[in-house]
């Protein structure tokens, strides 16, 4: 009877076209013909096996410990809640590498230092080429390591096309990229359509919605010209040809080019887990995850894995139920993680290096950051970041939670930002905005990068520990610590409102808060309290407030019961105001008791010592 029963299933499960969850097995030394995958004795060897396989739900295929895998895996299957397709590894080692470049052989000598090989792609452009696996700065001009950073000065521009520079002689830089100090928070690339005398042209889209502006700075790069510094290069996509400058024989090197714009692409794939894999050296994203038109993505975990040396880390679009955890992602051209999702975490992961040369990021906004964390009902909790170019944390939706992060060293290569930085404005509306929480999270060390613009000095927006930009409002900013930022601890910028700031420890800051109330658009309703500002230096001062508007203080809100501390002097300058809309600005300095007879903060303390009375 049992036998029975049995084959009746047996019978069931082959005529709804039911399989057993299977897990297959991938090496450097297996083989896609003979082998049938099901064992390490038996693996199969490439990607291209992989892809073009049917998995089921709740298969697995794992990489063998310590390999390299070249191409780009293609996720064409979903898996189903709590059975999902888990593409992992096995064995003992280092993680296995996807690796998403092709090397690149056979090279000759062009002319001087510069060597030239052929490469065939179908990639739009090229972002990356590699020496012995570490990225090389594109060709430039001029060099990075140059005064003032390698950038020139605008004389004089017109409209958002063209520039003009005094300077300019020599070369044609027709179809090379500009680089464009469009203002303190974006880098532009125009492609240069013309050069004629001491005049560029740009090709359209040009600078799009700014204009070109005098006193800041841009450069030039990709062109062949640009090429004199060990490991510059540039790629001739007409020609399909790679050139290189290079003080040795490149054939005698490992060089690489992206030959896929992804290591791993899912697109409308639902429940699909990703552990224990390394991606590296693909031309636009290690991991990219979207939804498909009317198939929303969902059930996406990436965790344990390590990203290094692409253009960005992880991308995942217009998804729900969304984990990016334990990760290490380092040595990225533009973002490290961006997720544009409902209902996802983003935690545990560790972000290095991320968006520190100049010009190879991507333009526009939302670029050069660690993380981009845009839809409603997330975590973003006990990340560690270190050295990026732009912004750490950059949130924008509603219901999001920012908690237990270390981030330092920020606004290296742009500024106008924080380590932590909200804007209400980028993210889809179907995700409304507000009842965001910032909480115990450590912010510290940011140097603001004004190479390329007009600013001599450091002005209190320019690197902010926690910045609530424009529109935001009904945040809840909490228990966290900022130290050592050249800009204000805390920022509450024009056309924001309603925000909370409590028991917060600004220390050792050039500016405890900041406030920009202006002409028009007012910054409104917040309340500031019980937090600790601390100035170390005699130069730091408890708050800047700027406006246009007299009188202006009734907008700001409640500022009381807080603690200012200043080890120097008993009564010093406390809150610089600034009269914007006058010529010249008028600026007054108060102090303490100056500011609480303005009815603010009357229940405020001051010591010289940090710890309140």
């Amino acid at each position: 009877m049992q036998q029975y029963y049995l084959c009746i299933l047996v019978f069931l499960a082959s005529s709804l076209g039911l399989k057993a969850q299977q897990t297959y097995y991938v090496s450097s030394l297996g083989n896609d013909v003979t082998n049938d995958g099901l064992s390490p004795a038996s693996p199969w060897k490439t990607i291209a096996k992989i892809n073009a396989t049917t998995f089921q739900a709740g298969d697995s295929i794992l990489f063998r410990s310590g390999d390299v895998f070249r191409g780009e895996i293609l996720a064409n299957q979903s898996g189903t809640a709590g059975a999902s397709i888990t593409y992992s590894s096995y064995g003992q080692g280092a993680k296995p590498v996807i690796n998403g470049s092709q090397v690149i052989t056979n090279w000759s000598l062009y002319q001087g230092n510069i060597y030239v090989a052929d490469y065939a792609s179908s990639l739009s452009s090229l972002n990356n080429f590699f020496i012995n696996g570490v990225s090389q700065q594109i060709g430039r001009y001029p060099n990075a390591d140059a005064t003032n950073q390698g950038y020139l000065r605008i004389q004089s521009g017109s409209g958002n096309n063209v520039l003009t520079d005094n300077t300019l002689s020599g070369q044609d830089w027709t179809g090379a990229t500009a680089v464009v100090r469009v203002n303190l928070f974006l880098l532009n690339k125009p492609v240069i359509q013309s050069h004629v005398g001491n005049t560029l042209t740009f090709a359209s889209p040009a600078l799009g919605n700014y204009k070109v502006n005098a006193g800041y700075g841009y450069f030039i790069q990709n062109h062949l010209l640009t090429l004199d510094q060990q490991g510059e290069w540039y790629y001739d996509r007409t020609a399909q040809k790679i050139y290189l400058y290079s003080n040795v024989d490149p054939n005698q090197l490992l060089t690489e080019a992206p030959a896929s714009s992804t290591c791993f692409f899912a697109s409308g794939k639902s429940n699909l887990s990703l552990q224990q894999l390394t991606f590296t050296q693909s031309n636009e994203y290690a991991v990219r995850v979207d939804s498909a038109a009317g198939v929303l993505t969902k059930g996406i975990r990436v965790e344990n894995c390590r990203f290094e040396n692409t253009h960005n880390g992880v991308w995942v679009n217009r998804a729900s139920q969304v984990v990016v955890s334990a990760n290490e992602c380092t040595n990225t051209n533009n973002n490290a993680i961006f997720i544009t999702a409902s209902e996802y975490e983003c935690n545990r992961n560790r972000i290095t290096r991320t968006a520190l040369r100049a010009g190879m990021g991507e333009p526009n906004n939302n670029q050069y950051n660690a993380i981009n964390m845009v839809g409603r009902n997330a975590l973003s909790a006990w990340n560690y970041i270190d050295s990026v170019g732009f912004c750490g944390i950059r949130f924008e939706g509603r219901n999001l939670i920012v908690k237990n992060n270390r981030i330092s060293n920020f606004a290296l290569v742009k500024c106008d930002v924080g380590g932590i930085y909200t804007f209400k404005g980028f993210a889809p509306a179907t995700y409304g905005y507000g009842n965001n929480q910032v909480i115990g999270n450590i912010v510290s060390k940011a140097y603001p990068n004004l190479f390329g613009t007009t600013s001599k000095v450091v002005n209190s927006n320019y690197a902010t520990g926690i910045y609530m930009d424009g529109n935001s409002f009904g945040n809840l900013v909490a228990g966290n610590t900022v130290h050592q930022v050249m800009g204000a601890a805390l920022m509450l910028n024009v056309t924001t409102s309603s925000h909370t700031v409590r028991n917060n420890t600004f220390y050792d800051n050039m500016y405890g808060f900041g406030y920009f109330p202006d002409t028009v658009f007012v910054s409104r309703n917040h309340r500031v309290t019980g937090n600790l500002f601390y100035a170390k230096l005699v130069s730091q001062q408890g708050g800047i407030l700027q406006t246009g508007r007299q009188p202006f203080l009734p907008m700001v809100g409640t500022l009381d019961s807080n603690f200012y501390a200043q080890p120097f002097e008993k009564d010093p300058t406390f809150v610089q105001t600034v009269l914007t809309n006058s010529t010249p600005r008028i600026s007054r300095a108060l102090t303490l008791g100056q500011w609480q007879g303005l009815s603010y903060d009357a229940h405020s303390q001051f010591g010289t010592s940090i710890m309140p009375p």
